[in-house]
Order: C-alpha cells, then structure tokens, then sequence
C-alpha cells in the first residue's frame, strides 16, 4: 500500500507544482497592474480567465490523449497509437491557430494602432 502512495505522490507533485506556477503567475500580475486602477485589475481578471479556460482545453485534450495512450500501449496495439498521435497533434496545430485567430479578433485594433 505504501508503495502504491509513493506512486501516486511521484505522478502528483510535477502536476501540483505546474498548477501552483500557474495560478502564482496570474496572482503576480493582479499585483502588478493593481497600481494602475480598477480598469487594469478588471482587464487583467477577465484575460486570467480566458486563459484558465485555454489551459483547461488542453488539459482535458491531453488527459483524454493520455487514457486512450495507455490504453492501446497495453494492449501492444502499436497502429492506434500512431493514429492517436496523430490525432492530438492535429488537434493541437488546430486549437494553435483558432486561439490567434480569436485574439487577434479581439485585439486587432490594439494591434493596428
């Protein structure tokens, strides 16, 4: 049983210290801006939550990727595995440029100015 807890902290703990770097770098920058005003706080809130959402997306892409991985690894089905690479990588390049596409649509007069 002890060795099973070991190997649950030793998949746990990368996983726990990304999620802890990346709320650490959204609670820097409200500090940060928090010397600007209410309309940069505001601004800075609203971009944390688009990209919690974004991180979110790949999270459940890559987790999803990661059940069927192990899977077909199991099974020795080799083929599949190629195919589901594949997959991800598509949906990746994919979710890439939807991601400029919906920034520059939102910023594209910043970006112009």
């Amino acid at each position: 049983m002890r060795d099973f807890y070991k190997k649950v902290v030793v998949i746990a703990l990368p996983v726990a210290v990304q999620q802890l770097i990346s709320t650490s770098v959204n609670f820097i920058d409200t500090i940060m801006i928090g010397r600007l005003g209410e309309e940069s706080i505001a601004a800075v809130g609203l971009s944390n939550k688009v990209f919690f959402l974004y991180i979110l997306l790949l999270f459940g892409m890559t987790s999803g990727g990661s059940i069927f991985l192990s899977q077909f690894w199991g099974k020795k089905e080799h083929s599949k595995n190629n195919r589901n690479n594949m997959f991800f990588f598509i949906s990746s390049f994919f979710n890439f440029f939807d991601t400029l596409i919906v920034f520059s649509c939102f910023y594209i007069k910043n970006i112009i100015s």
